[in-house]
């Protein structure tokens, strides 16, 4: 697994009811969660670019349009608060054309 970064940036992961605070990286092959550590779940999360059936955008608290949904293979769904999230958006299905 490579981790050079093509992208990074602060990001909130919604985790059950928790929000997980911390920083989103993109690299080649994965998207990794990295907790602050303040968080109570401070496992990382990797999703692996290959798993990822869909990227699609939503709002958070049905408003704010900051967010986006990751849908893999398996059914999980990972809800993403970001900056700049038509950025994130381009950036993670160009590197998933690239699979």
């Amino acid at each position: 697994m490579s981790k050079e970064y093509q992208y990074e940036g602060f990001a909130n992961l919604f985790k059950g009811i928790e929000v997980v605070g911390g920083k989103l990286y993109l690299t080649k092959n994965v998207i990794i969660h990295s907790p602050h550590k303040f968080n109570i779940q401070s496992r990382e999360t990797i999703i692996d670019l290959k798993d990822i059936t869909e990227v699609t955008t939503r709002n958070t608290f049905l408003l704010v349009p900051n967010g986006i949904l990751l849908t893999t293979k398996d059914g999980e769904n990972y809800k993403l608060v970001v900056n700049k999230r038509k950025s994130w958006m381009e950036k993670i299905n160009l590197l998933r054309r690239q699979h």
